[in-house]
């Protein structure tokens, strides 16, 4: 897929979030789900483009859905074919990755050299031993607010164990939120300030009601499933007596700003059981994930649960105190992945 996306940046507190937005992501996500094992499928925003390429005579163009189609490229290998290629390369890795400090030092030079258009004497040789450039003050101060933000959109999990990977199995309590705000990109820039305004007031009703009770920030994202808000409570960092009951206590609270503040309802999902936990990817690029069956099932819950309404399942609902939140039974759910039906809770 392919066209006009935006980039958002919030802050709450000491967290940021960085995410796309935009209807790229939502071509994508169906042209991902209409392709099969080896296939490629595209959105009609790049059919259109190909159609008047120079490759439209080589290609071969098969109707899937709506405007979506499959591309095939006659006599040259198949995807299945290429990526085994790739695979079967065994190409070594490199290891000498820069270290975080050399890029923000990169990063830096670049930014005060295009607004003050005098470069900074930066010694070429940068390494982990070499001891950090001297700059001057306003770019020192920069330095810092730079590694602060960058510092911001670091899990708080990972902030104590920087250069390492850890990783762990927790009982963590997760919960989903689905907000509903899907918006278009504005044609017009002025009303850019509105889309931004909106984002930040989201992710601070809802990550102050999780952080004010001890909980962390997982992830905010907006893609094919809409506006999402991912946290959990009893993460490194996050350990407090009677997670489930502020779990429940913070879903009730965001659901009800929300509500009041911007009149946008949102359905969630809480659950609690054993993941994984830890950082996952390589050291180019990588993110602290949350991984396991009580994960998925929250993500399940959020999605099958009406506006409004928060779904729990039965260990949360076991885990948390009766006098301080009453459950009612809401039935059986066919869910993705489950091979019978789970009871889950309102």
């Amino acid at each position: 897929s392919e066209g006009i996306m935006a980039g958002v940046d919030v802050v709450s507190g000491d967290r940021a979030e960085f995410f796309l937005v935009g209807k790229p992501l939502k071509d994508v996500a169906k042209a991902e789900d209409l392709a099969g094992p080896g296939e490629l499928v595209v959105s009609p925003s790049v059919y259109e483009y190909l159609q008047k390429s120079n490759l439209a005579s080589k290609l071969v163009f098969t109707h899937v859905e709506g405007d979506f189609q499959r591309v095939s490229w006659p006599g040259h290998p198949a995807v299945v074919d290429m990526l085994a290629r790739f695979k079967d390369r065994g190409e070594e890795i490199p290891g000498n990755f820069p270290d975080a400090q050399s890029l923000i030092d990169e990063l830096v030079q670049n930014m005060h050299t295009t607004s003050t258009q005098c470069p900074l004497e930066v010694s070429e040789s940068s390494s982990c031993n070499s001891s950090p450039p001297s700059f001057p003050m306003e770019s020192h101060d920069l330095q810092l607010d730079v590694m602060r933000l960058l510092e911001c959109h670091r899990h708080e999990a990972a902030r104590d164990v920087v250069g390492k990977f850890t990783t762990e199995l927790r009982r963590v309590v997760v919960l989903f939120v689905s907000i509903m705000y899907e918006p278009g990109l504005p044609r017009d820039p002025d009303e850019d300030a509105e889309l931004l305004r909106n984002f930040q007031t989201i992710f601070s009703i809802i990550s102050e009601s999780v952080s004010s009770r001890s909980g962390q920030v997982r992830q905010f994202i907006n893609d094919d499933k809409g506006t999402v808000f991912i946290a959990s409570f009893g993460l490194r960092g996050s350990v407090v007596l009677h997670p489930s009951d502020r779990a429940v206590e913070a879903a009730k609270e965001a659901q009800q700003k929300l509500l009041d503040t911007m009149d946008i309802p949102c359905s969630i999902g809480i659950t609690l059981g054993k993941i994984f936990c830890g950082e996952t990817g390589s050291f180019e690029r990588y993110e602290y994930s949350l991984l396991g069956p009580s994960v998925n099932l929250s993500a399940r819950l959020m999605a099958k649960g009406a506006w409004g309404q928060i779904y729990c399942d039965e260990e949360l609902r076991n885990h948390t105190s009766s006098r301080r939140h009453s459950f009612a039974s809401g039935g059986m759910h066919k869910l993705k992945g489950y091979e019978k039906p789970v009871s889950f809770f309102v």
